[in-house]
């Protein structure tokens, strides 16, 4: 007599991969409720956020999570040559160090679909120099602001 497991059908383990692919794909993007407000100064037709409530305060640095998303897509990605519509990256900033890097990044095409997912761990980051009067500067003072005033 032969035993039938679940697991062994095609379509059962197809079922089970699809599931746990998607599970794992977001992952690492859930969180709580968002809050994202636009960032000034960007230029028209780009769409560049921060999430409010994504601000984390570990000791000296912030995380928090940004997106941008560009009206009319010209960046390919070079390995699929997909257009790259959407980024969200999950940024550290060093409040006292004024250097920036990321933890997490994710890219998006036109139809929606994610492109690439990159993670990095404490080590993996790299951290550069935050450049006065830019982007980047203003979400620096923006996510030390509150995060000191989350306390």
């Amino acid at each position: 007599m032969r035993r039938s497991y679940p697991f062994r059908e095609p379509k059962t383990l197809r079922f089970a991969l699809r599931v746990l692919l998607a599970l794992a794909a977001t992952a690492g993007a859930v969180h709580a409720a968002e809050n994202w407000i636009q960032v000034p100064g960007v230029k028209p037709g780009v769409r560049f956020e921060v999430d409010a409530e994504s601000v984390i305060g570990r000791g000296g640095r912030v995380e928090f999570w940004e997106r941008v998303e560009y009206a009319k897509p010209s960046i390919k990605d070079e390995a699929s040559l997909r257009l790259i519509k959407v980024k969200k990256v999950l940024r550290v900033m060093d409040c006292e160090a004024r250097t920036q890097g990321f933890r997490e990044a994710m890219a998006f095409s036109t139809d929606a679909r994610l492109i690439e997912h990159v993670m990095l761990g404490g080590a993996g980051i790299s951290m550069a120099p935050v450049p006065p009067g830019t982007i980047a500067a203003w979400q620096l003072d923006w996510a030390c602001k509150v995060a000191r005033t989350a306390r």
